[in-house]
């Protein structure tokens, strides 16, 4: 039987709709409930005060395309599609007098289904736990954590920043209602990134002490990171242990100067021949005037192995944001940085674009599972990568209920060490992240890196590497924009998105979008989403993409280079039950073909249900 045929689908989906039907009545009664249990007093444990909440999150999707693509089956449904995406978060608080605590569980099972010529493959049920609770001391105000997020610094510890569109639904955002969420997007000017990345989850223990005599704090933390992955087996009597961090501050007032640290030792997977290390330490100021806010990142980081040890490489970040009382009356900002090409840091927001660890000793250890290095990283604006220094600018401007942003960036290499462009596809990129998990050749040339939500390609440029004497030159310009509007007494919101990027070896202000560029691509992304009744909210979405390569790039079958064209249109619909239940639905017609690689073309249907649980 076909699980797929039309009329399974049907009664899933009626079925589903009835039972949120009851559950809208059932939650709205059950509001009453929920509040009594917001703070429960335990008087025989000492008057412990507790507070209890949490989310519930189903969602499924499936995918319906019309042929192969790489290997990748057409037909395939996902329950929960990610094995790192909870489907339920419990989270207690609490406190005993002056002791403040909280620990939360996520727990985490996914199903991918595929058609009838293939068995479907079952995911794990794991779980992840953490929790941190405040003690005050005499010397100051103690946090411990355990298995808890920590943002250093930028260089330091975080995560690599990450733009999305209001259309997908990552699994962790936290808006109650759509009315709120669009609210929250188009109240703040600038392009959104996700604010997820902006720390870095540590898989061990964490003490940060705060409120220490003339103003000092100090975190220490150890154990292991989502970065550290391919660091394992440290020697010693904490094997477990891969990733030390810490840092310490002072504040002068609004002021602050610290210095941070973050090291990742072990070995290479479980050849315990092949050590391997990287460092970097630097220096944080953040400095505040009544017309704008400087912030610089200063230091040196270095990677080695068992085969090279590289030397000390410097980094600089220096950020000036100006608000409106400057001579522009614009709020604008201005960045430069400087990455040396051994900083190797993959616990931070500095991406990897230039050193090549795999399989130094020719273990082949990690091969096609490798996506820690990503060669001649085209960068959005902002996006920080070794072996490079560049300018960004941004400047935002409101015409009444007209919002926008204009930024214009430029980096360079430092020298160029490998003949490959590396670029992500803006364009259905959720959608197109789930052909393949965590791989770096991918895709019916092998060229595609999938990331979590994310999708690259990479082109390679087809010179003698012994004759190169130029280096690669990055542009970006982003273009944002964001309308507010009534129709029939009820808001409207209009978003639209525009990226471009060149890749040549000339030195220019600006993109050249000419054949002289080894790669020119544009995204457009344009949204719409109108509340037409109290609960519901209706969304459209079209995205359109274009990524060009030049005659010095691989060429295709028919002797041109790269020429793809990438169209997205989608609808969705958000019923928000009541003050904590949702229903999601997402429809996305999709279509990417390139005219001189015959092979890269796809086309398909993705519809995703979701059904999000507040308590």
């Amino acid at each position: 039987m076909n699980f797929f045929c039309k009329k399974h689908r049907f009664f899933i989906i009626v079925h589903f709709l009835v039972c949120s039907a009851t559950i809208e009545q059932a939650s709205a009664d059950s509001l009453s409930i929920s509040k009594l249990y917001n703070n429960i007093s335990f008087d025989s444990i000492g008057r412990v005060k507790l507070n209890f909440s949490g989310v519930a999150r189903f969602e499924a999707s499936y995918r319906n395309m019309h042929q192969l693509y790489g290997g990748m089956r057409p037909r395939v449904i996902f329950v929960n599609g990610w094995q790192n995406t909870p489907f339920l978060e419990l989270t207690c608080r609490g406190e005993r007098g002056p002791v403040k605590f909280d620990f939360g569980m996520a727990f985490m099972h996914g199903y991918m289904g595929f058609d009838q010529k293939v068995q479907p493959s079952y995911g794990q049920l794991f779980q992840r736990m953490g929790g941190r609770a405040k003690v005050p001391t005499r010397i100051g105000m103690v946090e411990l954590t355990i298995n808890e997020s920590h943002k250093l610094s930028s260089l330091t510890l975080g995560a690599n920043i990450q733009r999305f569109n209001e259309f997908y639904r990552p699994p962790w955002l936290w808006y109650r209602s759509s009315k709120e969420q669009f609210s929250n997007y188009y109240s703040n000017i600038s392009a959104k990134f996700d604010n997820r990345y902006i720390y870095g989850g540590i898989q061990g223990l964490g003490i940060e002490i705060t409120e220490l005599p003339k103003q000092f704090s100090t975190t220490l933390l150890l154990g292991k990171t989502a970065g550290s992955g391919f660091f394992n087996n440290t020697i010693g009597i904490a094997p477990a242990i891969v990733f030390v961090g810490g840092k310490v501050s002072k504040s002068f007032g609004r002021h602050n100067i610290a210095y941070n640290s973050s090291n990742s030792m072990g070995y290479e997977e479980n050849f315990n021949n092949n050590y391997k290390s990287a460092s970097i330490h630097t220096i944080t100021s953040e400095f505040y005037h009544n017309k704008f806010t400087f912030f610089s990142e200063i230091g040196a980081g270095r990677y080695q192995n068992v085969l090279v040890k590289k030397d000390w490489n410097p980094a600089v970040v220096m950020k000036m944001n100006f608000n409106r009382k400057n001579f522009l009356k614009l709020p604008f900002s201005v960045q430069y940085f400087y990455m040396g090409r051994n900083l190797y840091n993959l616990v931070s927001e500095v991406m990897n674009s230039a050193v090549y660890d795999t399989d130094v000793l020719g273990l082949q250890s990690k091969g096609a599972y490798d996506i820690t290095f990503l060669p001649g990283l085209v960068t959005d604006l902002g996006i920080l990568t070794n072996n490079r220094h560049g300018v960004n600018t941004d400047v935002e401007f409101q015409i009444r209920r007209l919002k926008a942003s204009f930024g214009l960036g430029w980096n360079q290499e430092l020298s160029n060490e490998f003949n490959v462009i590396t670029f992500e596809h803006r364009n259905f990129a959720a959608i197109r992240s789930r052909f393949a998990f965590y791989v770096n050749s991918f895709g019916p040339y092998n060229d595609l890196v999938q990331f979590f939500m994310r999708n690259f390609e990479r082109i390679k440029i087809e010179e003698n590497p012994d004759s190169i004497s130029y280096r690669k030159s990055y542009n970006t310009v982003n273009f944002n924009l964001k309308y507010k509007t009534s129709v029939f007494g009820r808001t409207l919101y209009a978003f639209n998105f525009i990226n471009c990027n060149t890749v040549s070896d000339v030195v220019s202000p600006f993109p050249i979008f000419s054949d002289a560029s080894f790669f020119r691509y544009i995204y457009e992304e344009a949204t719409i989403t109108y509340n037409f009744a109290s609960k519901f909210h209706i969304i459209f979405q079209y995205g359109y993409e274009i990524a060009r390569g030049n005659k010095r790039t691989t060429l295709g079958e028919n002797g041109n280079p790269m020429n793809q064209t990438g169209v997205s249109k989608g609808i969705g619909l958000d019923y928000n039950l009541n003050e904590i239940a949702s229903i999601y639905i997402r429809h996305t017609w999709f279509d990417h073909k390139d005219k001189s690689f015959v092979l890269d073309n796809l086309k398909g249907t993705e519809t995703s249900l979701e059904f999000k649980i507040f308590f």
